[in-house]
């Protein structure tokens, strides 16, 4: 392996610490997120591992060097677009291993498993201050559908977006 070579592995109950301080430092160092946002990773991530189901979900982490360096995970999202549907949820690329593909490798392993697992479409939500993100998902076919403004999170008023993606 080099030292540029990411990758991309099933996680393990190891790496849910691992995810969670991943996401929390991108928010905290970047967008300037408190520790609201820390208490519901620590809720949420912890939550999806251990209702962790093979044939319906996927828990992917990126490493390099040791490091982890990426997160993203899919999970039944019927409650919140329409029976049938992936949520894509934790997709983060550390600040360093941006700009060189990785983003696009998660999530088009993302949707190749959730196409594979027989759901009908994927949908995500995302937050207006995150444009790379944004431009991942619509490279992929991605739409908005719904937008949310003034969203407490992370001691911040955050607008969301809501994207979906149909096959």
């Amino acid at each position: 392996m080099t030292s540029d070579e990411v990758v991309i592995r099933p996680f393990g109950f190891a790496d849910v610490d691992g995810v969670i301080n991943l996401n929390y430092g991108i928010y905290r160092d970047e967008y300037g997120f408190n520790e609201d946002f820390l208490n519901y990773a620590r809720e949420d991530v912890p939550r999806i591992a251990r209702e962790f189901d093979a044939a319906r979900h996927l828990f992917l982490v990126a490493e390099a060097q040791g490091e982890l360096v990426g997160s993203i995970i899919v999970v039944d999202g019927a409650a919140g677009c329409a029976p049938g549907y992936a949520r894509l949820q934790w997709f983060a690329v550390a600040a360093g291993h941006r700009g060189r593909g990785l983003g696009k490798r998660l999530v088009g392993e993302a949707i190749g498993f959730a196409r594979r697992a027989g759901y009908r479409g994927m949908w995500l939500r995302t937050l207006s201050i995150l444009p790379a993100a944004a431009a991942v998902y619509r490279s992929f076919g991605f739409a908005v559908y719904r937008e949310e403004h003034n969203v407490p999170m992370g001691g911040t008023a955050v607008t969301e977006h809501y994207y979906k993606l149909e096959w």
